[in-house]
């Protein structure tokens, strides 16, 4: 019912929820869900969220003391009092009982104002009367927001018409017609799940436990027993709308009895297995596919797969996974190319040779060139991570670059040692030994004459070369032969 210069307060509340509900196992449904709707003149404006109240605040009873609870209490102990109360005093358990209606709405009164921090911190400060200054009918300035729309948005950029349509599904008016066209989706949900690099590198599948809110099985969702349905609301007819006569007009609000359904449940008519809740929590396990390459942090959806609405045919909500990638003792990550450090001992690095790098996809060979110098950059192309959404994966994989890093040995063995400062000596004349030898005195003329004395080596000596005397003339056989080959796949690697 739309009258000119009246106003229509629209609201849910909890009432209509079960004990199971009203332990947090449905979610969704507050006293905070509310809107205004006002027509004043030719057009229909909205006006702020507003808080109603049925009762003079001349006349009222602290909130406070509705509830049993102190001023400092916390939003648990108001949640606690309000069950505890509601439950007592509900219109299902005091069938004919004015006295007890009263005072349960005089409860839930309380209840939808201290349960909002923002209602709750302005009736602290200004008592039942906080709401009066608001500009709730049309728009206009407000110490909470102004109105949706017109000179009074307060730049909030809300669209009433997107907004109306969310709430009552396109159509303009009150009452069960327009309830008809409501259609709430369920929530989401989200979970994080942990992954190894591997996994994450190369892709998995993860098995993931929710809990969503489901239909009932065995009532099919409806909440009733087998062969029952639900009864017309005696409070409101089955409108779904109490309506109130104030100093304001006709006020109308959400039936706190049937929750604006229009209809309620007997305990005796309930099903056993939601207690007329037509939902139900239900345990699973949901098999995640992980693509390769994915990165930390990333959030996957899975749409259909969260909570079914509260109430009603809504399409459910979606499951939200949140990717934690564990760090690599070994790669680090830089987009999809990956970085890795090569230990090259220092004579392979001088003369020449291979070493074998990790990758991904399993060890490969790279050539080292002689003459390698620490933090030399060599790239193996493709070798890095894919893609997540790419089909192409062997084209679409990053690189892994490898960074050179000489490694000198701890110790040395007196010959390694003598040939070494024999090495120094060649590049340095300056230099002075430490270990005892036929030029341990650095004296010149010694040297010539022991040079000129110095009985030739043989071929394979001559061949072997200085590293070769410290490390063994096979190593540098090897070396020289496989300089010699050309090795396969190194310059497509490097």
């Amino acid at each position: 019912m739309v009258v000119a210069n009246k106003t229509f307060i629209l609201t849910r509340n909890l009432s209509k929820l079960s004990k199971n509900t009203l332990n947090g196992c449905v979610k969704g449904y507050n006293s905070q869900n509310c809107n205004i709707l006002s027509k004043a003149g030719s057009g229909l404006n909205f006006g702020q969220i507003r808080q109603f109240h049925n009762t003079n605040t001349n006349l009222k009873q602290d909130y406070y003391d509705t509830l049993g609870v102190k001023k400092e209490a916390s939003q648990s102990e108001i949640k606690k009092a309000y069950y505890q109360l509601a439950k007592k005093y509900h219109p299902d358990t005091n069938k004919g009982d004015d006295k007890a209606k009263e005072k349960f709405l005089k409860i839930q009164d309380a209840y939808e104002t201290l349960s909002d921090n923002q209602k709750r911190a302005a009736y602290d400060q200004f008592g039942h009367g906080y709401d009066q200054g608001q500009s709730g009918f049309g728009g206009g300035n407000s110490g909470f927001g102004g109105g949706f729309g017109g000179a009074g948005a307060g730049g909030m950029g809300f669209d009433p018409e997107s907004i109306f349509s969310q709430f009552f599904g396109g159509g303009f008016g009150a009452g069960k017609g327009s309830r008809s066209g409501f259609v709430m989706p369920g929530e989401d949900i989200q979970v994080s799940i942990s992954l190894s690099f591997m996994e994450a590198a190369k892709g998995c599948t993860k098995k993931v436990h929710v809990q969503p809110l489901s239909k009932c099985e065995p009532c099919k969702g409806h909440g009733t027993k087998e062969g029952k349905k639900p009864t017309t609301c005696y409070v409101c007819k089955g409108s779904g709308q109490e309506i109130f006569n104030t100093m304001h007009g006709m006020l109308a609000r959400t039936c706190g009895t049937c929750g604006g359904s229009g209809t309620y449940i007997s305990r005796a008519d309930q099903c056993g297995t939601c207690d007329g809740l037509g939902r139900v929590r239900k345990s699973e396990y949901v098999d995640v596919d992980i693509p390769a390459g994915i990165d930390n942090k990333v959030r996957m959806v899975l749409q259909g797969r969260g909570d079914f609405p509260v109430s009603g045919d809504g399409p459910a909500g979606d499951l939200y996974i949140v990717v934690n990638v564990q760090k690599s003792k070994i790669y680090s990550r830089h987009g999809q190319d990956l970085h890795v450090n090569a230990q090259v001992p220092f004579h392979v690095a001088a003369l020449g040779g291979f070493a074998r790098i990790p990758t991904i996809d399993g060890d490969v060979e790279i050539k080292i060139h002689p003459g390698t110098q620490t933090n030399d950059e060599m790239v193996l192309k493709r070798k890095g991570l894919s893609k997540p959404q790419s089909k192409a994966i062997l084209h679409n994989r990053g690189d892994q670059y490898v960074h050179v890093h000489i490694t000198v040995p701890k110790s040395l063995s007196l010959e390694q040692k003598r040939i070494l400062e024999d090495f120094a000596v060649s590049v340095d004349s300056k230099f002075k030994r430490t270990t005892p030898g036929p030029s341990f005195n650095n004296n010149p003329e010694d040297t010539v004459e022991e040079s000129e004395h110095k009985e030739e080596g043989s071929e394979d000596k001559k061949k072997s070369g200085f590293f070769g005397k410290i490390f063994g003339s096979k190593h540098c056989k090897n070396s020289e032969k496989e300089a010699a080959s050309d090795p396969k796949d190194t310059k497509n690697n490097s």
